[in-house]
Parts: structure tokens; sequence; C-alpha cells
């Protein structure tokens, strides 16, 4: 009866211990799963950060290139504008340098010459914002004088077509006029085509940077 006791006292102890040892390994895989749903969910939140944030670099970047070309479109936009202005300029000297020499070579066309500088003086006046930055840089601050002088010089030519005597100081001045009309035609086209040139340049490089 004693021996019975003693074999179910050491049944209860074997069958407690293997109850501690059962509820040892399920409290550990418990534990266990708690740390792989941790390492799981946190390892999930760092891949869509990673992912947040290389979607907004790229759309920064996407951002920066596009503010630039605009920047750049608008800056060419601008020296368009300015060739343009130059180019009408240039077309308008021609033209009365043209008619200069129609004048020399047939007498007509002194009035349509004088007309033509007109309209490039207009061109400078109604475009003087646009020109400042050029004739800056070209060391120019306002339309050449030479413009001016050309202007006075077929000015003058009027009035002595208008003398009836045109006598021996009738032709002299004429010659006179005839060559500083030359020389002033000519530094007005090289100016034009000095600024048109600038231009050019600047617009080339601005397109390859």
């Amino acid at each position: 009866m004693e021996m019975n006791a003693k074999l179910a006292s050491m049944e209860n102890g074997q069958s407690d211990d293997m109850t501690k040892t059962l509820e040892g390994h399920y409290e550990h895989i418990e534990a266990a799963e708690s740390a792989r749903q941790a390492l799981l969910g946190r390892r999930h939140f760092s891949l869509r950060i990673q992912i947040f944030l290389g979607f907004l670099m790229v759309f920064l970047f996407a951002v920066g290139i596009a503010a630039v070309l605009l920047a750049t479109m608008y800056q060419v936009e601008e020296k368009l504008r300015v060739l343009e202005v130059v180019n009408d300029f240039e077309i308008e000297i021609q033209q009365a340098r043209r008619f200069e020499k129609n004048f020399f070579l047939y007498g007509t066309n002194l009035s349509d010459a004088l007309e033509n500088v007109y309209r490039a003086r207009d061109v400078f006046d109604r475009n003087a914002k646009e020109l400042a930055p050029i004739l800056t840089r070209a060391g120019k601050g306002t339309v050449p004088l030479d413009i001016d002088l050309y202007e006075s010089l077929l000015k003058r030519l009027v009035e002595l077509e208008q003398d009836p005597t045109k006598n021996q100081k009738y032709l002299k001045d004429v010659k006179e006029i005839e060559l500083a009309l030359r020389q002033h035609g000519q530094k007005m086209v090289s100016f034009a085509q000095d600024l048109m040139n600038r231009e050019k340049e600047a617009v080339a490089h601005r397109g390859l940077t």
C-alpha cells in the first residue's frame, strides 16, 4: 500500500514536470512567434517608407528638371525675340541704304530712305526694354550715334534738293554728304550685325548648356 502511494507520487511528480516543460516550450513558441510577427511588421513598415522615399526623390528630381527646362526655354525665347528686333532694325537700315544708292545713281527714293531711317529708330524705341541687356553687353547704352548722323545727312540732302540753284557748291556738298552717308550707313549695318552675332552665340550657348 505504501509502495503504491510512492509510485503514485512519483507519477504525479513526473506529470507535473512534463506539464511545466510543455508550458515552458509553449511560452518559448509564443515568444518566438511574437518576435517574428513584430519583425515582419517592422520590415513591412520600413519597406513602405523606402518605396515612398524613392518615389519622392524621383518626383522632386523630375520637378527640378522641368523647372530648369522651362527657365531655359524662357531665356531662349527672350533671346529669339531680341534677334527678331535686331533683324528688323538691320532690314530697315539695309533698305535705307538701297534707297540712298538709288538717289545717288538715279536721283530717286530719297524720301523713302529717310522713311526707313525713321522706322529703324522706331524699332529701337518700341523695344528699348528688350534691347537694353544686349546693348549693355555690347558696350552700347542707347541707339548708336551713327543713326542720328545718318538721318541728319539725309535731311540735309532733302534741303539741298529743294534749292533750285544747284550750283558748284551744291555738287560739292552732295559729294561730301554721299561719302559721310556711306561711312555712317556702313557703321549702322556693322552695329546691327554685331548685335545679331552676339545674340546668335548666346542662343547657341544656351541651347547647349
